[in-house]
């Protein structure tokens, strides 16, 4: 599964960019004495109400027991996209050729399509798998969804 933060803070271009990037420079400055947390200062068993569908799945994951971790309450902030519009993550992801890449992802996963236009950006030797559940989120520690068998043939084949 994966994501492609700096892709999406880079979807603005002209005018609108720079107008972001002013605006987040501001708010990094407001936010010195504030931190803004991104989930809470314990772990909680409901997500909070008004929160979108992917907010949901991460809160599901960061902000439970299942994930929850008192160094990460800040996680991403308003601000986060700041440093996320001058970093491209896989903009040279096709350069780890002849290295072989195994991606993982599912029909109902949000972030399905940064692992296929991943997969798309690679070359040779790469394997993409699409299981048919499972969140972005379950990825990280759902046995029930994780394919250990996929993963085993992957390292097997190319270790």
């Amino acid at each position: 599964m994966m994501y492609d933060i700096p892709h999406l803070a880079n979807l603005a271009t002209g005018e609108t960019r720079q107008q972001q990037l002013a605006i987040l420079s501001e708010q990094r400055w407001s936010a010195l004495d504030a931190a803004e947390r991104t989930f809470p200062d314990h772990p909680v068993t409901t997500i909070p109400e008004g929160l979108d569908p992917v907010s949901q799945e991460f809160f599901s994951f960061y902000g439970f027991k299942r994930g929850w971790h008192p160094n990460a309450t800040h996680n991403i902030t308003g601000v986060s996209n700041l440093s996320f519009m001058n970093f491209e993550a896989t903009r040279r992801i096709n350069e780890i050729a002849p290295r072989p890449v195994m991606l993982v992802t599912s029909d109902e996963a949000h972030s399905k399509a940064f692992s296929e236009e991943t997969y798309a950006r690679l070359n040779d030797p790469k394997q993409l798998v699409v299981e048919p559940h499972g969140q972005h989120v379950d990825f990280y520690d759902n046995v029930n969804v994780i394919p250990f068998d996929k993963f085993a043939d992957f390292f097997n084949q190319n270790l």
